[in-house]
């Protein structure tokens, strides 16, 4: 790989993503195992016996090169913004360029970071982190909101359709109507149809909000570093990175020694029992729903849309997957459509 970069980036390109003049030789470090597949890499990229990267790069053919194109434009809108914090949480990226039939590389500074996911895995005290990562995220969160704002409008019949009942449809033609039923989508339709006329916000979205691309600095407290802008949208009903954030968090934490709960269980304790996780959870949608204006009603429907979203996602990045009932985001719109109907969430919103 360390050849194909050598006829794509140039010196100069290298010394300017380093901030200063590269020695050679160089040095790559792959991330990833042999299952991310023959048409992605992602590399880190320094001068020999360095002791950290200076340079992530990502390699993609096909598909996965059509989305490092969708990424690096997503980076340049968010910087075009000229918001210090985004400027300060996204890293300059340059690219893509061309490296062969149908494939692209793009490269990125490095910025000394753990990522969030890392943080948890890795502390024995886990629950001692979680107050920190939700206010950086809400910090983020906000600040986003505030610069990629489209517009407020009433909830109208053509935003519930291209928002809502549009994707839940896509959903249920993928996995089938035993496993979602009719009636399910109906009664998420009706219950946002009940908003209609309440302004809602159009932002921007993220899109894959999850720890795991979300960076907390080495070098100071506070702050956040953001990655992964491939399913960036410059125009979207607001409410789903917060919500994408809070579900993944509760997924990823280590309820236990090494080791995850039940999706389900997961779920609950983030937005069905009234847990400590869910007091975070609670505080961070209260702060966010007032920030950038969103009913609170919504929240339940926008999660239930979210998981269907994320289903089909996985389904459509993967061509010839069979959808798999069992996994992570269809189990969690099944719980979350049998959810009791006492849980927090709904009560919040109610």
């Amino acid at each position: 790989m360390i050849a194909l970069l050598n006829g794509v980036l140039s010196g100069e390109l290298l010394n300017e993503v380093a901030g200063k003049k590269v020695r050679d030789p160089l040095s790559l470090l792959h991330a990833g195992g042999p299952d991310s597949g023959r048409d992605r890499r992602l590399a880190f990229l320094s001068e020999a016996g360095a002791e950290q990267p200076f340079a992530v790069v990502k390699w993609g053919r096909g598909a996965w090169a059509r989305g490092l194109v969708r990424e690096q434009a997503a980076i340049s809108q968010v910087r075009a913004t000229s918001n210090p914090v985004l400027l300060d949480s996204c890293p300059p990226s340059w690219g893509p360029f061309e490296s062969g039939p149908d494939t692209v590389v793009m490269i990125q500074r490095y910025i000394p970071s753990r990522s969030i996911y890392s943080q948890l895995r890795g502390n024995l005290w886990p629950r001692l982190l979680v107050d920190d990562h939700f206010a950086r995220v809400s910090s983020w969160l906000g600040h986003f909101a505030q610069a990629t704002l489209q517009a407020h409008r009433p909830l109208d019949e053509a935003l519930i359709e291209e928002h809502i009942e549009a994707p839940l449809r896509t959903f249920a033609q993928l996995f089938g109507d035993d496993f979602v039923p009719r009636q399910a989508i109906d009664g998420i339709t009706c219950a946002a149809k009940e908003h209609l006329g309440q302004s809602v916000p159009l932002i921007a979205k993220h899109g894959d909000l999850w720890p795991t691309n979300l960076l907390s600095p080495y070098s100071r407290a506070g702050g956040l570093y953001v990655v992964d802008w491939e399913h960036y949208r410059q125009v979207s009903l607001g409410g789903f990175d917060m919500l994408f954030f809070c579900t993944t968090y509760s997924r990823d934490f280590p309820w236990r020694p090494m080791g995850w709960m039940e999706y389900e269980v997961a779920l609950s304790r983030a937005f069905i029992q009234r847990t400590w996780l869910a007091g975070h959870v609670e505080l961070a949608l209260t702060d966010y729903h007032a920030a950038i204006e969103l009913p609170r009603g919504l929240a339940p429907i926008l999660l239930a849309v979210l998981m269907a979203r994320m289903s089909v996602r996985h389904v459509e990045a993967m061509p010839g997957r069979t959808p798999d009932p069992q996994a992570y985001w269809p189990r969690v719109f099944h719980a979350w459509r049998c959810r009791p109907s006492n849980s927090w969430l709904d009560v919040w919103a109610g």
